[in-house]
């Protein structure tokens, strides 16, 4: 019966002892201020590769109603700066030329597109991102890219924001 009995409660003390899990030293070492985050360039591979994407969607179903301000205004990828710039480019080359506006697209800084792009070459002094179109290796683009809040985003993008001398011609 002693015997028992001490079976019984060395079973309750082993089973009252806490189920939190303990870390040891390299796991404490992690906290959530290191969490790995995505590099600029591939924020701007998405960026890019994403409008791509949307452009042919809209190729294939012919809606017209829709341009690349809509895009833009939903993209969580954008700075709000970026977003206002489009916005102000266009409505200014509406009323300039109503029946043309601009005649490219800002933010790719032309009419035709290749169907994707890579990243050609990355200035992490600068923060730009030069993309190269997959099958169109001569068609390049620069991406301005801003951190805000720890994220990575696009602030800029073709005709957009883009310095003279930085766009590619």
């Amino acid at each position: 019966m002693k015997q028992i009995l001490i079976i019984l409660l060395s079973l309750i003390l082993f089973s009252c002892q806490s189920s939190t899990p303990q870390l040891d030293e390299k796991e404490t070492s992690n906290t959530e201020t290191e969490i790995k985050e995505i590099p600029f360039d591939s924020v701007a591979i998405t960026f890019i590769n994403d409008y791509i994407n949307y452009l042919d969607y809209l190729f294939e179903h012919k809606n017209a109603n829709v341009d690349s301000i809509d895009w833009l205004q939903n993209q969580p990828l954008a700075t709000k700066a970026f977003k206002q710039d489009l916005n102000n480019l266009i409505d200014q080359a509406e009323k300039k030329d109503p029946e043309y506006g601009l005649g490219i697209d800002p933010i790719l800084n032309a009419q035709d597109y290749p169907s994707s792009f890579t990243v050609e070459s990355v200035d992490s002094i600068g923060n730009y991102v030069t993309v190269v179109g997959s099958d169109w290796k001569d068609f390049k683009l620069t991406l301005k890219l801003i951190k805000q809040d720890n994220t990575w985003l696009v602030d800029g993008c073709g005709a957009v924001r883009i310095p003279d001398d930085k766009r590619k011609k």
